[in-house]
């Protein structure tokens, strides 16, 4: 009995220690749990509270781009002419257009050729080009296509020394007397007759009704 009882005790006492090593460890993953949820929850509050100073920031950065003076090389932009308008690009219209809504796409900051660009400039630049195309052609009747063009630097047929592209709608090859090409002899041309800023303004005006955004005149 006394063998049974000792084996018995050694029994008990095994079975004891590997119930308190059980619970030892049930208790440690607990622990280790409840320090993974608190850190992730520290973690998700912090991501929070930068994601928020950085919208805050990036709010304020769009306000104070969006406010700053808008300039065509030497020109200023009265807000009358912007009918789109991105914190990288302006749309604006012409004054000395060659067909109705011949209208120019330009970077905010002045450069007067591409290479100045930077690769996201030139990114949201075409972008924005891309954007205008496409919302003209989905409100002006009868457009089909568009010729954009960019007359890079002086040799090139620029006169005003400011990176613009110049988007003129068109309905067909048809469209100039002299054929398709005309178009360029026509932009080559600057001698035609310039508009008043309130017929500017009234095109500008419509055109940014297209693109769902504020105009003075609206």
């Amino acid at each position: 009995n006394s063998e049974y009882m000792g084996d018995s005790s050694h029994s008990i006492s095994q079975r004891s220690s590997t119930s308190a090593t059980r619970v030892l460890i049930w208790a440690l993953v607990a622990a280790a749990a409840f320090t993974a949820v608190a850190l992730f929850a520290t973690t998700e509050t912090t991501t929070a509270t930068v994601t928020a100073r950085g919208s805050a920031t990036a709010q304020s950065l769009s306000a104070q781009v969006m406010a700053a003076p808008l300039r065509f090389g030497p020109h200023a932009i009265s807000l009358r002419q912007v009918f789109y308008r991105t914190e990288a690009t302006v749309a604006i219209v012409n004054l000395k257009p060659i067909v109705p809504f011949h209208v120019l796409v330009i970077p905010t900051r002045v450069v007067a050729r591409l290479h100045e660009l930077t690769e996201s400039e030139t990114a949201q630049l075409f972008v924005a080009c891309r954007h205008v195309v496409e919302v003209l052609e989905r409100n002006l009747d009868g457009m089909a296509g568009a010729t954009v063009s960019v007359q890079d630097g002086a040799a090139a047929g620029q006169t005003v020394p400011h990176v613009h592209v110049h988007i003129v709608p068109r309905k067909s090859v048809h469209d100039f007397p002299k054929g398709n090409d005309e178009v360029y002899e026509r932009l080559d041309n600057n001698r035609r007759e310039p508009r008043t800023e309130d017929a500017m303004a009234a095109e500008a005006a419509t055109l940014a009704r297209f693109f769902g955004q504020t105009h003075p005149d609206h």
